[in-house]
């Protein structure tokens, strides 16, 4: 029950958590240009509601604060790209079986998550806000770098010592990701209405 609870929690606060963010700027458009596109605010919230989403799922669950004692911060990091895939094929053969063993590892799923959690932030930018590859490719380095950020240092001091593990993998997949995103938009660019094309005329589709 108690697992329940948090989830009915999370979804109810989700949701009034993004709409604090983004009434303030519909409000705001709708002063200064008297129009208000519904779609653009329901993307824009969208995109809130998913930034929303993919930060609390870093940080949470929250541990106990006496439970996270002070160690050196190389415990709690590592420099060195794809080293799980590494440590897991050391010393193993490379054979069928243990190739199948490795697709339904903790660790390659973890990784193909991490990308996979940041395919819709390469969507918006590209779709959304407009930006160009490199700029895409920046703003997901930079949104992945946020989050490490935010383990390694113990949400910002809250923690004496990070409770997380800060990895170099999670920036190159979540990049990754990002790039991957804002190819895969093209395929469906359509979908998405261009940022000022519905700008001018209040509360309509």
């Amino acid at each position: 029950m108690a697992c329940l609870d948090k989830i009915y929690n999370g979804v109810v606060a989700f949701p009034l958590l993004a709409a604090v963010f983004v009434l303030p700027c519909a409000f705001s458009r709708y002063h200064r240009c008297r129009a208000v596109s519904r779609l653009r605010t329901l993307i824009l919230y969208s995109f809130v509601l998913y930034l929303l989403i993919s930060y609390l799922s870093v940080i949470l669950p929250l541990p106990d604060h006496s439970a996270v004692v002070s160690e050196p911060l190389r415990k709690h990091l590592n420099l060195l790209p794809f080293r799980q895939i590494w440590l897991y094929w050391h010393r193993r053969k490379l054979t069928a079986a243990n190739v199948f063993a490795y697709l339904k590892s903790a660790s390659l799923w973890q990784l193909l998550l991490n990308v996979l959690m940041t395919v819709p932030f390469g969507g918006y930018l590209r779709c959304y806000f407009k930006q160009s590859f490199p700029r895409t490719t920046l703003y997901s380095f930079l949104l992945s770098l946020f989050f490490e950020l935010t383990q390694f240092t113990g949400l910002y001091g809250i923690y004496p010592a990070p409770y997380r593990f800060a990895d170099m993998d999670d920036l190159i997949c979540n990049t990754l990701g990002g790039v991957i995103g804002y190819c895969l938009a093209a395929l469906c660019s359509r979908l998405f209405p261009y940022p000022n094309r519905n700008d001018s005329v209040p509360f309509r589709d």
